[in-house]
């Protein structure tokens, strides 16, 4: 089984003449790349729990930190195109040290050993049983995650602070952290 490889077909206009940005005949294209990487991790990870066949995990993998993550998910081996498109053919190479690397710094022996990891180390209930971490020390105040936080669960003093009980866990500040100031604490 594949997945996911590309979303589509999708669609840009120009907005000076209202003509498609696209070069197809009928206008669309698709998208790939890092932008639907989470979305073909998701379908990995879902796959993985209903089906007993190899799978395929393609979608926005440009580093041997992303391939790690899809064999966690559940994929048996991983496919690169968007980024030997864009960077070339080296990519793989690159690619292939990351993933060693990764290896050889935990002691694997063959990926085998991470395929799927993600299920057996992650329950559902944990993933609505954590808080953003702040550490202070890294927190520059800037105020990007409190700005993010539809929740308004974070406010700014001389660093950032969650109001847990109004916090949902989205993750979205994390995200918008550029300090790594923001970490995920598991509650028990």
């Amino acid at each position: 089984m594949v997945l996911i490889n590309s979303l589509g077909p999708c669609l840009d206009i120009d907005i000076e003449t209202g003509k498609s940005l696209m070069g197809s005949k009928t206008g669309y294209g698709w998208m790939s790349g890092p932008a639907i990487f989470p979305v073909a991790l998701g379908a990995v990870y879902e796959a993985y729990k209903h089906v007993d066949i190899p799978i395929l995990g393609v979608g926005g993998i440009s580093s041997g930190r992303e391939a790690v993550k899809m064999i966690m998910a559940g994929a048996s081996a991983v496919q690169i195109c968007t980024a030997a498109i864009l960077e070339g053919p080296e990519v793989y190479g690159r690619i292939a040290r990351q993933i060693e690397q990764y290896m050889e710094e935990r002691g694997l022996e063959s990926l085998t050993e991470i395929q799927g990891l993600a299920h057996k180390s992650q329950r559902q209930e944990d993933l609505r049983r954590w808080q953003p971490a702040i550490n202070p020390e890294l927190c520059t105040a800037c105020g990007r995650c409190a700005q993010a936080c539809v929740y308004q669960a974070i406010k700014i003093e001389k660093y950032a602070v969650v109001d847990e009980e109004r916090c949902a866990g989205c993750g979205l500040c994390i995200t918008r952290c550029k300090f790594g100031a923001i970490t995920p604490k598991y509650q028990d």
